[in-house]
């Protein structure tokens, strides 16, 4: 594939599906080495790098497939020796570029840096010469991927080795049912109904950031200060729950437990504090919430995104927010349900459109 930056809106749209467990991450299969072999990878906006899991491995998530490096004709091991090598400043084992990653949930994986061809079942042409991550061994509670395949900011992520095809540019649209496949799209046009916020100043370099500006719960503005909002919000698909500082989810959670008065609280939940049994009731109206940014921009979190049935089957439903220990605030997956979400890294901004799903 030998396109560059003058194919400025070149297009291309592959399919996603969410894994089993309630509040999960989402997969795209996604075609790696000659032959191809396809592999499920969580796409991620809130990490770097592709990897997957490949022989011989130490440690490997169970019942999903393992990449055979040395059935591959385009696999290329990084040498230490490599240019590339020493800008990743990462290690080397037996002359070989080595890596190791962690993530937030307590997940990792390590392994050693290659180049491979990468493909889609959906497209015409591969991609050559990426550089992943084979990893002999990973850590954490799988749900069904053999690796992530990271889409933020940085050199390493997909998005970034195909800037020059794709303009930078990429979106998706998490549909509200489960079992619905959504779609993640690369390059083309962006419509006249995203609304943009910028990308925050003093974000990290490979973060999707932007500032939240407010909340509102039943058409009611929350009265928070904007201090507590003084750090931007990173977007991020590989997050399921949104997060909030502690003086803006206290504040959410007080004005939706009064609203919410009539019904009764069931056990709270480690995680999820702020659930509720159904079971007597044929029909809930829950309160509306929406999100405010930068530059104006207010999303209306979808009616599937407020609450999260838990567990899967009951009657019992929480209110799918949570806090988070520190300033920062991650606005997760399970909220950017039914909209259009665009990254738009050379206008460095991301937009939302509401039935992005339709």
């Amino acid at each position: 594939m030998n396109l560059t930056s003058s194919a400025e809106h070149v297009k291309s749209s592959v399919p996603f599906y969410n894994l089993p467990a309630p509040g999960s991450d989402y997969i795209v299969n996604v075609e790696i080495g000659t032959p191809k072999k396809e592999v499920p990878l969580i796409f991620d906006t809130g990490s770097d790098l592709i990897w997957t899991q490949c022989k011989p491995c130490k440690a490997c998530y169970p019942e999903v497939p393992v990449f055979d490096p040395t059935k591959s004709t385009s696999f290329k091991a990084l040498p230490c020796s490599s240019t590339q090598c020493q800008l990743l400043r990462q290690g080397c084992s037996s002359s070989k570029c080595t890596y190791k990653i962690a993530y937030v949930d307590n997940s990792s994986s390590a392994g050693i840096y290659a180049t491979e061809t990468i493909s889609f079942n959906h497209l015409r042409y591969d991609f050559k010469n990426i550089l992943i991550g084979c990893s002999n061994q990973v850590s954490g509670e799988p749900q069904g991927e053999s690796g992530i395949m990271g889409l933020n900011r940085s050199p390493l992520s997909f998005s970034s080795q195909t800037a020059n095809i794709y303009n930078n540019l990429f979106s998706y649209c998490i549909p509200s049912n489960p079992g619905s496949t959504g779609h993640l799209t690369f390059g083309g046009k962006v419509s006249n109904d995203v609304k943009f916020s910028p990308i925050s100043k003093t974000s990290p370099s490979s973060d999707y950031d932007i500032k939240m500006t407010g909340i509102s719960v039943g058409g009611r503005r929350l009265l928070i200060d904007a201090s507590a909002f003084k750090i931007a919000s990173t977007i991020d698909s590989g997050a399921v729950f949104t997060r909030l500082p502690p003086k803006a989810y206290s504040t959410l959670r007080s004005l939706f437990r009064e609203m919410m008065k009539g019904f009764p609280l069931s056990d709270q939940d480690i995680f999820l504090d702020t659930c509720y049994d159904f079971s007597n009731y044929s029909t809930v109206a829950i309160p509306s919430i929406s999100v405010f940014f930068e530059d104006g921009v207010e999303m209306d979190i979808d009616v599937s995104g407020i609450m999260l049935q838990y567990p899967v089957g009951s009657k019992v439903y929480c209110l799918a927010f949570a806090e988070l220990d520190d300033e920062v605030s991650i606005f997760g997956n399970f909220q950017q349900k039914t909209h259009t979400v665009v990254f738009d890294g050379v206008k460095e901004r991301i937009g939302f459109a509401p039935g992005g799903c339709d």
